[in-house]
């Protein structure tokens, strides 16, 4: 069985977009019981049943809460897990056995499912061989971000005045996107939506916008990891077959306005780094055949600092005027991860 290997700090990831999946369950399980009327349907229709279609949305509903639960349950045990500071294995249908005080578990089918097309970004790629997402870079000592989140109390004037803000800021999102600054438009939708969940960017769509982000990608990919390979080959190459793995360190880019202003807007300054699975074999002159297979992995922390300030049409706001909706609980800062498709090259 294909097996992965979930670190502390993973699974504790792995608990938060859980937690996160399970209360949208539980908000579409709330939305179908209040609509069991069917008044947002053609009741007019002589062939609506409405007693079958009332027990049909009630059988929905409870699915949607079961599953809510189990998710929770999982959600529950990951961060158990990471608590404890163990590891566990995550593949198939099975996660290997935990050392005491945790039990042994599995996954229940839609947790295995929200793995496995909703998580790439945080887990490293399914694709047996190639490295798993690098551990993201340390946060700066100061600087970076807003207080912990719903830190900041406030009374009922405040409670208006930030709820006028949130929807301003809601309507330049909308105004963002009608004139194509899609992935501005959807981070700040994130940020807005107060999850905190990690959201998934693909860095194949970066290189298409920003060709100097491109052109970063290959030339670390010419020179670090390559090198990182060649000097790995020169210590341990005996003549033989031999498979190994690399990443790189992650690299800062910044994606300028004049270059690109959506994804200034989305990212603006992001980190990258490339990871790889090498094979070498020995050639026919004894000297080593070396085939490469790698990604790129991008990661960016969608926080607010003090002292800066955007302008989106007309449209000017301060980080701390954006920030303050993190501190008082009703918007969420967020990682933004990716990981591009494989790609591969070989050399003697």
């Amino acid at each position: 069985m294909s097996m992965i290997t979930l670190a502390p700090t993973q699974l504790r990831r792995l608990a938060s977009d859980f937690r996160y999946h399970a209360s949208v369950f539980r908000r579409i399980a709330s939305a179908l019981h209040r609509e069991r009327s069917g008044v947002f349907l053609n009741t007019s229709d002589p062939g609506f049943n409405p007693a079958r279609f009332d027990a049909r949305l009630a059988s929905i509903s409870a699915t949607l809460r079961r599953l809510a639960v189990d998710v929770t349950l999982d959600a529950n045990l990951a961060a158990q897990t990471a608590a404890a500071g163990l590891q566990a294995d995550a593949g198939g249908l099975l996660i290997g056995t935990i050392p005491s005080p945790v039990p042994s578990w599995t996954f229940n089918n839609w947790s295995l499912r929200l793995l496995r097309l909703g998580l790439r970004g945080i887990f490293g790629p399914s694709d047996d061989g190639l490295p798993a997402y690098p551990d993201p870079p340390p946060a700066p000592d100061g600087g970076d971000g807003s207080d912990p989140h719903g830190s900041r109390g406030r009374n009922v004037f405040e409670r208006v005045a930030d709820e006028g803000r949130r929807g301003i800021l809601s309507g330049t999102a909308d105004g963002a996107d009608q004139i194509g600054l899609d992935n501005a438009a959807r981070h700040m939708g994130h940020y807005l939506g107060n999850s905190g969940a990690t959201l998934d960017v693909d860095p194949a769509a970066i290189t298409r916008d920003v060709p100097q982000f491109e052109a970063e990608v290959q030339e670390a990919v010419a020179f670090d990891l390559k090198g990182q390979i060649d000097r790995h080959i020169a210590d341990v190459y005996d003549g033989g077959s031999m498979t190994f793995v690399t990443t790189t360190g992650w690299q800062r880019f910044y994606a300028t306005k004049d270059v690109n202003q959506d994804w200034f807007y989305a990212l603006g300054g992001f980190s990258y780094a490339v990871g790889a699975e090498v094979t070498v074999e020995p050639g026919p002159d004894g000297e080593p055949v070396v085939s490469v297979r790698h990604q790129t992995h991008v990661f960016d922390r969608y926080n607010w600092d003090e002292g800066k300030q955007v302008t989106i049409g007309p449209v000017t706001v301060t980080d701390e005027q954006v920030g303050h909706l993190h501190e008082v609980g009703i918007a969420q800062e967020f990682e933004v991860r990716g990981t591009s498709d494989v790609e591969t090259f070989e050399y003697v």
